[in-house]
C-alpha cells in the first residue's frame, strides 16, 4: 500500500477509484498513529488533481455499505 500512497502523491492530472466498499479512513502507509496517511487526507492533500470515485450504491434493506458516508467523507475533503 505505501506504493499506493507514493502514486497518489505524485499525480499530476486524474485520479480514478472504484470500490464496492470503500473506507475513506483506510490507512494506507502504517503506523496507524500517523493519520496524514489516511486515503480520505491524502486525497485533501493532492491539490489540482481531478479525483474521481465511483461507488456502488446500497440497497438499503439488503446491505449497510456506508456508501453516503464515503461519499460525504470524500467530497468534504
Amino acid at each position: 500500500m505505501e506504493v499506493v500512497a507514493k502514486a497518489l502523491l505524485t499525480v499530476i492530472q486524474e485520479v480514478f477509484i472504484t470500490d464496492l466498499w470503500l473506507s475513506p479512513e483506510l490507512m494506507v502507509i502504517r503506523p496507524i498513529n500517523n493519520k496524514s496517511f489516511r486515503l480520505d487526507n491524502i486525497l485533501g492533500r493532492i491539490t489540482g488533481v481531478h479525483v474521481y470515485v465511483m461507488l456502488s450504491k446500497e440497497m438499503r434493506f439488503t446491505v449497510t455499505l456506508s456508501s453516503l458516508y464515503t461519499e460525504t467523507k470524500v467530497v468534504s475533503k
